[in-house]
């Protein structure tokens, strides 16, 4: 039997009540979850009743050390951030850029790994800023990047605002690159529209070695080639 709650649009409030409904009242066998938003504030809570906790999107330090009973299958958050700072640096040339992220776990693991490469290969990080999800007028932030003038944005921004912040940007002429992570889903592209054109952003990442064993077991289970099996580049 499988039970489901909801938390909340990952309001860590009901991410709580609800892992300790499931283990306390449910007396679930194990948990499963999808992103480390979810996983972090709960992850004690696994760990303390020895239940373990699968997370199947987000694979990082944090989901790595947060104890015996918290599990991941998924794609590595660092990495992520790796791959985007070697092909801003490398491929793009940039070589000083602005970071604006959301207080949120994966923004901080994703821009910190993309800074910590992006300075590393000889790029400087001019700017950087955090701002709340919660967040709808980036104009003060805009205001200041128009100023530093960088070649680069990397902006480390969830779903929905994400596309305001683009939107904004757009309409202030602020003409830097834009790059981002793998929170910029469809749903952000559309809205925010012609905004989006030109970003930049990583998909989810999987060794080539691994890939190739994913991409068989894919068309033995479903008779076709995914689209797409480890981490690359795309340019909306």
């Amino acid at each position: 039997m499988v039970l489901y709650e909801d938390d909340q649009s990952l309001s860590p409030v009901a991410t709580v009540n609800a892992a300790n409904k499931l283990i306390k009242s449910d007396k679930i066998d194990c948990g499963i979850t999808m992103i480390v938003e979810e996983s972090r504030p709960i992850a004690p809570i696994f760990n303390k009743n020895k239940i373990p906790l699968l997370v199947l999107w987000d694979s990082n330090e944090f989901i790595r050390s947060a104890g015996e009973y918290i599990f991941s299958n998924g794609f590595s958050t660092e990495k992520a951030g790796i791959l985007m700072a070697q092909f801003a640096y490398n491929n793009l040339k940039i070589k000083n850029i602005a970071v604006v992220k959301h207080v949120d776990p994966w923004a901080e693991i994703i821009s910190k790994s993309f800074k910590q490469e992006f300075e590393r290969l000889g790029g400087n990080v001019i700017y950087e800023q955090s701002v709340s999800p919660s967040e709808k007028d980036y104009r003060k932030i805009i205001t200041d990047l128009k100023k530093k003038k960088p070649e680069g944005i990397y902006f480390a921004l969830v779903p929905p605002n994400s596309a305001l912040f683009l939107i904004q940007a757009r309409q202030m002429g602020l003409s830097s690159i834009f790059l981002t992570g793998d929170a910029f889903i469809p749903d952000v592209i559309t809205a925010a529209g012609s905004a989006s054109e030109g970003v930049f952003f990583t998909n989810i990442y999987t060794e080539k070695k691994e890939a190739s064993e994913i991409k068989e077991l894919y068309k033995n289970k479903f008779g076709n080639e995914p689209v797409r099996c480890y981490y690359s580049i795309f340019r909306v």
